[in-house]
């Protein structure tokens, strides 16, 4: 286990207060647990107790349950888990999600419906036909705060009975913190729904 991190590798924490939510940084590897620090200062919030993270590796995402305690001041340990699960690139999470934004060319742009979202792609909704040779930039509002930007490239597109056009797609040149983020987002909304 502890070959998968790296000292600098950055792993993305869900404390079980989700508002404290954060990027973490592994500064070292002390026998069964990481030591770690937050990237950024998380001033009043507490990180500390269970936690879900995910961290990116060569052939998908990894994601694990695990338990963060105060060493000290900005530096904290991560206890490593017995198990954790890799989600491949085909296995990403998939999610209903309703938002609109705009797809963006160097000569257009298209108001879009997303029906589905992954940290892979997603499946959307327009009036018009888009181009399955053209790349879209892109620019989505997820938790009301955070913002991924990319790139989305059609794969396959439907018409469907109400005249409008169903587009399927990948995410291209998406930042790993972005993926992330999407993999962490959507993995906690299918959680949510399930448990319902």
């Amino acid at each position: 286990m502890l070959s998968t991190f790296k000292e600098n590798q950055i792993i993305k924490i869900v404390p079980t207060d989700v508002e404290a939510a954060c990027s973490v940084r592994v500064k070292d590897s002390c026998g069964e647990f990481l030591c770690i620090t937050p990237e950024q200062p998380i001033s009043d919030k507490d990180i500390t107790g269970k936690a879900e993270c995910f961290t990116l590796a060569e052939d998908g995402i990894i994601y694990f349950k695990s338990k963060i305690s105060k060493i000290e001041d900005n530096l904290y340990k991560l206890t490593l888990p017995i198990t954790q699960k890799t989600l491949q690139r085909r296995e990403y999470t998939r999610i209903e999600f309703n938002a609109n934004i705009q797809l963006k060319t160097s000569t257009q742009q298209i108001d879009v419906l997303i029906t589905d979202l992954s940290a892979g792609g997603m499946k959307v909704v327009s009036q018009k036909e888009l181009s399955m040779s053209e790349d879209y930039s892109f620019s989505l509002t997820i938790d009301k705060k955070q913002i991924i930007t990319g790139i989305f490239a059609p794969i396959r597109q439907d018409k469907t009975e109400t005249n409008t056009y169903a587009t399927s797609g990948k995410f291209k040149m998406i930042s790993n913190r972005d993926r992330i983020t999407l993999a962490q987002f959507c993995f906690r909304k299918y959680m949510e729904n399930t448990n319902k």
